[in-house]
């Protein structure tokens, strides 16, 4: 079982924010990025944020401290793992654009309940599930609409037999689907999540407590520096 020590879930009236440092970092960590991928995936992210991932008023730019709020994590996330299933970004951004508070938001607030993020793995996990789906010519066509579901893990081998089984052969529903355990890649990143806050956190402390030290050691040497140039005119004298 998974204890998390730091949570991103707050009361209505709290609101919580996080720098982009662990952001980053945990998802680094939770989709297995290699070094040398980094400023790929840094572009990735930086791409998806500047086409309105968060909405008009969010986008980063020059002199703009960026922050996370829970909301903007999950969008994170949902990008992130269509991408693992082959999405383009501009079809994550469409669905975010369009389904994220009808649809999506409410998958992600069921998924992401503490309850569930605290237990072992198992049948009462939430998976996402992307039906009707038609990545190749429904792109080429300017982008289709996919069903977007949810069901407990336990259910969905029935879900899942009803979205893919045609009616007949004129139904028009395809029979294919995109499918996520939900639950288990916010427990992943969540815990990572906390992991790198705790980190980042023990490191500003770090260098806060570092700080008089290394003041001190510049003051004593702009002190020599000056005794030295006021020995030196003095010669000269």
């Amino acid at each position: 079982m998974i204890k998390l020590s730091f949570s991103i879930h707050r009361g209505a009236a709290s609101v919580f924010e996080i720098s982009k440092a662990p952001v980053e970092a945990a998802l680094v960590r939770a989709y297995g990025v290699a070094p040398d991928d980094l400023t790929a995936f840094r572009g990735r992210l930086a791409m998806l944020q500047k086409g309105n991932l968060f909405g008009a008023d969010q986008r980063p730019g020059k002199g703009h401290k960026v922050t996370y709020r829970p909301d903007h994590l999950h969008r994170l996330v949902f990008c992130c793992e269509l991408a693992e299933l082959g999405v383009a970004p501009r079809e994550q951004l469409r669905l975010v654009a369009e389904f994220w508070d009808s649809r999506i938001r409410p998958i992600f607030a069921e998924a992401g309940t503490i309850d569930r993020l605290n237990a072992a793995a198992g049948d009462n996990d939430i998976a996402l599930l992307l039906t009707d789906v038609s990545l190749m010519a429904g792109a080429w066509a300017g982008g289709t609409v996919p069903n977007i579901n949810a069901c407990p893990l336990g259910k969905l081998a029935d879900k899942l037999k009803l979205a893919i089984r045609p009616n007949s052969e004129n139904d028009p529903l395809l029979p294919r689907a995109l499918v996520v355990n939900l639950t288990a890649r916010l427990r992943k990143f969540h815990s990572l999540l906390a992991d790198a806050h705790h980190l980042h956190a023990a490191d500003r402390v770090s260098r806060a407590r570092n700080e008089p030290d290394i003041l001190s050691a510049g003051r004593r040497r702009a002190r020599g520096q000056k005794r030295a140039g006021g020995r030196r005119q003095g010669r000269k004298h």
